[in-house]
């Protein structure tokens, strides 16, 4: 009976630790990987890379393709040196696909994979947000109008770091 026990613990523990929201992309990941494993992976891939004002990376391409989908821009934010965020972007001007459907199809394949971690954000006319989070990694998927231009976009984000940088800037006020 013990054993029986110890087993099914064993079990359930292997089964929720395969559960969580994926946090390595390209071989890099949320909270481990540095600015010169990011910029290394990036160009190991075939990407330029460029670094913003604000130190992050991006890739500014129009064939970037993850999840099923391509995108026209991805950023990669650090804090304390770590990668805390993976943005993709996509919008109407640059996309091959109309945003929406990109959208629809993004948050049908993040409702089957992850559907246990998703809440819902308040939405304002015309935009969507859907929220994915397992307490460790954060899943943002956004349908939204910036400057007469609709976008979709799709954050992963390490919790803890995320924390850590609003901590941050609270400090400076």
């Amino acid at each position: 009976m013990k054993k029986l026990l110890i087993i099914s613990i064993l079990c359930i523990t292997s089964i929720a630790s395969f559960a969580q929201i994926s946090r390595t992309f390209w071989g890099v990941t949320l909270g481990k990987s540095n600015k010169n494993q990011v910029r290394t992976a990036l160009v190991n891939r075939g990407y330029s890379v460029q670094t913003d004002d604000d130190g992050s990376l991006f890739v500014n391409v129009n064939n970037v393709k993850f999840g099923g989908a391509v995108w026209t821009y991805v950023l990669f934010s650090f804090v304390n040196g770590c990668l805390s965020r993976v943005c993709f972007q996509n919008n109407e001007l640059q996309s091959p696909i109309q945003v929406d459907d990109v959208y629809i199809y993004m948050k049908m394949s993040l409702d089957k994979k992850y559907k246990r971690y998703y809440f819902d954000l308040p939405t304002e006319e015309g935009n969507s947000w859907s929220n994915y989070t397992d307490g460790k990694t954060n899943i943002l998927l956004g349908l939204n109008t910036y400057r007469y231009t609709r976008y979709v976009r799709l954050w992963y984000e390490d919790v803890a770091l995320r924390e850590m940088q609003m901590q941050k800037e609270n400090d400076e006020l």
